[in-house]
């Protein structure tokens, strides 16, 4: 696994221009650090969308942010309205949703598919946020390999109301 560092508080020198707000839950440096995308553009909306009071402009940011991250290979985000919406009531899952994501790229690589979707429980009236990683072919240490991503941004989130999590489901990837 490559090494990368997911850490609060926020440098202004991850972005050229200018002073940044800083940021409450989490740092978007990791995002500047991958070398899967060159994210200034991402890192802005990001940037934007978690510092932002106005639903709205969340909304906006975090939509733009979605658009850009669709353009990794083997990423995906099939459901994208209804996350935008458990996103707006917990903005606070934005920034660690998005380290995950673009980790579990980097981690498994495009032969691999990372699809962001809502878990919604049939029984009770529970959803969250699942960053699925789905593979032809499953690598016996895939559970190993998840859970350490997951120990970088459980942290950050373990305060929150919402919650989100990366596993499998051991399904092949979607076409």
């Amino acid at each position: 696994m490559k090494s990368r560092t997911f850490t609060p508080g926020f440098s202004n020198e991850t972005i050229n221009s200018g002073p940044q707000p800083q940021l409450k839950k989490a740092s978007i440096k990791i995002i500047d650090d991958l070398n899967i995308i060159s994210g200034h553009e991402l890192i802005k909306c990001i940037v934007a969308a978690e510092s932002s009071k106005d639903n709205r402009d969340f909304r906006s940011l975090a939509e733009q942010s979605f658009d850009e991250l669709k353009n990794i290979p083997g990423l995906r985000f099939p459901e994208k309205d209804e996350l935008l919406d458990y996103l707006d009531e917990y903005k606070e899952l934005f920034t660690p949703l998005v380290f995950a994501a673009v980790a579990s790229v980097e981690e498994f690589g495009t032969s691999s598919q990372i699809s962001v979707e809502l878990y919604r429980d049939p029984e009770i009236y529970d959803r969250y946020i699942v960053v699925y990683v789905r593979q032809y072919s499953y690598d016996d240490d895939i559970m190993d390999r998840i859970d350490m991503i997951c120990n970088e941004y459980e942290k950050y989130i373990s305060d929150t109301d919402g919650w989100m999590m990366i596993t499998t489901d051991f399904k092949p990837p979607a076409d």
